[in-house]
């Protein structure tokens, strides 16, 4: 899956040093799930930081399409089964014999 968070009205804090920080971390803690999605702070009205969207959505496309290997997925998959064994079923342990990425 592909995603950008993009946050407008950035126009509208108060900021110091450490705003953007802070906020980052409160967006990664609601969408835990999205934690590999680059996040981009801009202002419609005002047209700050807007032509970064576009910088993000190069970024992604090029992450999105990227050709990972059998062999690389394969070596991943098996670390992480390793590390977190998926459950029994039936008393029988489950195999991942191969994973692979789709076109």
């Amino acid at each position: 899956m592909a995603c950008i968070i993009v946050v407008n009205k950035w126009d509208l804090l108060e900021k110091d040093n450490s705003t953007i920080g802070v906020h980052v971390n409160k967006i990664r803690d609601t969408l835990k799930f999205l934690q590999f999605a680059p996040i981009v702070f801009v202002s419609a009205v005002t047209g700050q930081r807007v032509m970064r969207i576009f910088d993000a959505i190069e970024e992604t496309h090029a992450e999105y399409t990227k050709r990972v290997p059998t062999a690389v997925l394969n070596e991943k998959v098996e670390a992480f089964v390793s590390e977190n064994p998926p459950p029994m079923y039936r008393n029988r342990p489950n195999k991942i014999v191969y994973a692979t990425r789709p076109p």
